[in-house]
């Protein structure tokens, strides 16, 4: 297995007649609740999830109804007072989301989408019912629904400031409730569509405010304070903005194996990774901006599996402890031109 070679090549991306790809939505998970009726404890179906729902210790304190919303299999009503259900994120498929200090969702300069169908379940009466995204064993992050003692869908950060509630809006009537989550220094901006028209939209929302530092890595969904039990949701769907390949490293360390990773490439397209040690560009290309300053060193290629992870394993000599890296990837489509798109760049040191 080839090693980085600390003393960079001299040599070059071959140029190709390719920009950057237009900014696209990737999906992370989805949910709907293809169950039998029952207990929503440890039904394990859907995607991008890291393990079974939780809901309670005897399963039920969330119940999946048939049919759901629509056609397609049933949907999660909480079933207890002040209970629900917990879902996990499989944070290893989407790795480039993670923040670096907290290791979970949340990282400065990156967007989450949440939706999902929703409506308070007819004849009920909870004061309050919705989908917290949550940090698993930390406590809630932002609570997206119908916030307590009022009827309009909203969200807020529990505890901390006042609701932010969508004017003319009513949790009997069912709603499909679409959060874009733009993760900034410091504050985060959530923005909230009720019904929009469009699965990503780019329409003014219906309301919208700065909330403070959100990091999760599982979904909750609760309702409670009534005495005729239940919200009901369906078809969820967690999402990210995606432009191209993401970057990441694991285990960045002299005298070690490091693990690259690049997200989000097409299947089956080779995949280059590049470094540099004296800086991160940018150098023009037909590419795009390359994030590497030459001379630069290409590693050897390999070939994104059927998820669109494109996986390295490489060694780091010993007595390079301090210095820092620069890296980015190149996903090559196959045929005559050799067009590819280039990853976001990463900097990192040595340690």
């Amino acid at each position: 297995m080839q090693a980085f070679n600390l003393l960079p090549l001299v040599t070059t991306f071959a140029l190709a007649a390719a920009p950057f790809a237009a900014a696209q939505q990737q999906v992370l998970a989805t949910e709907t609740f293809d169950y039998p009726a029952g207990n929503i404890g440890n039904q394990n179906g859907g995607t991008g999830w890291a393990a079974e729902w939780w809901a309670g210790n005897t399963d039920d304190a969330s119940i999946c109804i048939v049919p759901g919303f629509d056609s397609i299999g049933g949907m999660q009503r909480t079933n207890l007072e002040h209970s629900g259900s917990f879902r996990a994120l499989d944070l290893d498929q989407f790795a480039w989301l993670k923040d670096p200090v907290t290791g979970v969702l949340g990282k400065e300069g990156t967007t989450i989408w949440i939706s999902f169908d929703c409506q308070r379940t007819p004849g009920g009466d909870d004061f309050y019912g919705g989908l917290h995204l949550n940090r698993q064993w930390t406590g809630h992050q932002l609570f997206i629904g119908s916030n307590w003692g009022g009827t309009a869908w909203g969200f807020e950060k529990n505890f901390v400031g006042a609701p932010v509630e969508a004017p003319n809006t009513d949790c009997d009537v069912q709603a499909r409730l679409v959060v874009r989550i733009d993760f900034e220094a410091g504050d985060d901006f959530v923005s909230l569509w009720v019904d929009p028209t469009e699965e990503y939209p780019t329409t003014t929302p219906n309301a919208f405010s700065y909330m403070p530092d959100i990091h999760f890595n599982e979904i909750y969904i609760q309702s409670g304070d009534g005495l005729v039990t239940g919200f009901d949701f369906d078809n969820i769907v967690i999402a990210t903005e995606a432009d191209g390949p993401r970057i990441t490293a694991e285990n960045f360390i002299s005298g070690r194996y490091t693990t690259l990773k690049a997200f989000n490439c097409v299947p089956g397209h080779r995949v280059f990774f590049a470094y540099s040690i004296f800086g991160g560009g940018p150098t023009s290309s037909t590419y795009g901006n390359i994030l590497l300053s030459q001379p630069w060193g290409i590693l050897p290629v390999t070939v994104a599996d059927a998820n669109g992870i494109a996986t390295l394993l490489e060694y780091i000599p010993l007595g390079f402890r301090n210095l820092p890296v620069w890296l980015q990837a190149l996903d090559v489509t196959p045929g005559p031109g050799g067009a590819g798109v280039l990853s976001d760049g990463l900097n990192l040191v040595i340690q």
